[in-house]
């Protein structure tokens, strides 16, 4: 059981993104919040004083202002009458006190709402009374100039000396009332901007505080992460110090660890792998390299083939391109049953038996049998076989196949046909006569493209379950614009990468030749 290692430890979590976000978004907000309620109310307040005095304080100042002066008028115009004994003055004086009268009415019916002049009416009555009851005998004319009349004018300047007093000190209250309550709007204005003024330090030195922290806290940790994630993809990965925490960062932070971790494990695993395989890996390197190396093809054909072992370098597959000596090329593809290193020692000799048979001029039929003789003290071993052999002079195809997967042979047309099977697979238990591995033959001309494949690919499965399967091996060999073998091997298996098959399920050969001066 694997132990668990330095990255496989947890850590903290930070604060994500959308935290930091919505916590910063609230708090400004609920700054913003509480400074628009500030200035409604203020707005509130200075709108409710100022409907006060249009409609209360201003009414009850004018009508007291107006209350003064119909007294003055009144006084006025009866001097004027007792000076020049002119009854039209005694008639304004009427006019006046009748004026009073009226004001008096009118500072009733202001009073209402204005506490200040409710609070004066009474005195204010009373002095009316007594001014209403001396004015009365300007009704008529005086007598004359004697002690009544003197009597009479001091009653009546002492009664409105008195009104006017009282009218004087109501108007006194009612400025000291409208200033007072403009006082208070206006202090309640610049308790608001002092609010705002305040406000606005709290949210500068916010701002500043929120960029010095971010500096730390964010930016300072992604400029170290950024370096230490540099240092790890340069190999750095011993003595560099570990990026600083903040309060996005520790996550990412505790990732970039856990990756370093990792790495400094594969480069342990790594080591130790490379010291076995420095101690045991040339053999495992000379067997794969003589299932993999291929020698050049013969004049006029073009070919490239990849192995891809399911197990380390050894697999059971093998391939070859063999110059034949009259100048033909013959592709060779085998499989042998199973994968490993016992698979691959005994693909090592069929190989060497097959290769050898062919550069000795001896035929393909030939080469079948030579791979059967490998076989032959083995009890549970057998090897699929193909040798396909390219004539560019009589633009043919010569091929036996010993049980392997159909070859491909797509025309230049587009269409697909399969070079069928010739023969049983080789194995042990069958012993071959003479013609147990026919010689086929077809045409085979610039343009056409020939590709072999081992079982591995057609049989290999998806993620989903199902095969990889000779139909799309088909479709994907008719898509195909060029004939170029390097090309084509390369489509095959990047298709098979995007298919999702389990590599290490089989060995996955792929072999493709055409003629010099096709597409």
């Amino acid at each position: 059981m694997r132990q668990r290692g330095l990255a496989d430890r947890p850590g903290r979590r930070g604060y994500s993104p959308r935290t930091v976000m919505w916590l910063g978004a609230g708090l400004l907000a609920g700054l913003v919040a509480v400074a628009g309620g500030t200035f409604a109310w203020v707005d509130r307040e200075g709108a409710e004083t100022t409907a006060l005095l249009r409609d209360q304080l201003d009414p009850a100042v004018d009508s007291v202002h107006e209350l003064s002066a119909a007294v003055h008028a009144n006084e006025t115009a009866y001097l004027a009458y007792l000076v020049t004994r002119d009854v039209q003055f005694l008639g304004q004086a009427k006019e006046e006190a009748a004026q009073v009268v009226a004001q008096v009415t009118a500072l009733h019916r202001d009073a209402d709402d204005v506490l200040v002049v409710k609070a004066a009416l009474p005195t204010l009555d009373a002095q009316l009374a007594t001014w209403i009851r001396t004015v009365q005998p300007t009704g008529s004319a005086p007598a004359g100039d004697g002690p009544a009349e003197q009597t009479q004018v001091a009653a009546r300047l002492a009664a409105s000396t008195g009104l006017l007093t009282d009218a004087q000190r109501l108007s006194k209250s009612l400025r000291v009332d409208r200033d007072s309550r403009w006082v208070s709007a206006f202090q309640d204005r610049g308790d608001a901007f002092l609010f705002v003024e305040m406000f606005a330090a709290v949210l500068l030195l916010l701002l500043v505080t929120l960029t010095a922290l971010t500096s730390r806290r964010v930016m300072s940790p992604l400029a170290d992460l950024e370096k230490h994630m540099r240092q790890t993809a340069e190999g750095v990965l011993d003595g560099a110090a570990a990026p600083r925490r903040g309060w996005l960062m520790t996550p990412l932070t505790l990732e970039s660890e856990r990756l370093r971790m990792r790495l400094k494990e594969y480069r342990w695993d790594s080591r130790r792998d490379r010291e076995a395989l420095e101690q045991n890996g040339e053999t495992a390197l000379g067997l794969g390299r003589l299932l993999t190396d291929m020698g050049r093809p013969g004049p006029g054909v073009r070919a490239h083939g990849v192995l891809v072992a399911a197990e380390g370098l050894i697999a059971g597959d093998f391939l070859d391109i063999v110059e034949l000596p009259d100048g033909a090329t013959a592709l060779v593809q085998g499989d042998i049953s199973g994968h490993g290193v016992q698979a691959g020692l005994l693909a090592t000799q069929a190989k060497s038996a097959v290769v050898s048979a062919l550069r000795l001029g001896y035929g393909a039929q030939a080469a079948v049998h030579a791979a059967w003789t490998v076989l032959v003290d083995e009890d549970e071993r057998f090897v699929t076989l193909a040798i396909v052999v390219l004539d560019p002079a009589g633009q043919a195809v010569h091929w036996v196949n010993a049980g392997h997967e159909e070859p491909f042979l797509r025309r230049a047309g587009g269409e697909v046909e399969r070079l069928e099977s010739t023969g049983p697979l080789v194995s042990p238990v069958i012993t071959p006569a003479e013609n147990s591995w026919a010689l086929r033959r077809s045409r085979f001309h610039p343009g056409d493209l020939l590709v072999m494949t081992t079982d591995g690919l057609t049989e290999a499965r998806g993620d989903k379950g199902p095969q990889f399967g000779e139909r799309q091996l088909e479709e994907l060999m008719r898509g195909m614009s060029s004939t170029e073998p390097l090309a084509v091997v390369r489509a095959l298996y990047l298709a098979a990468e995007r298919y999702g098959i389990d590599w290490q399920r089989d060995d996955v050969t792929v072999l493709a030749a055409a003629f010099e001066g096709g597409p």
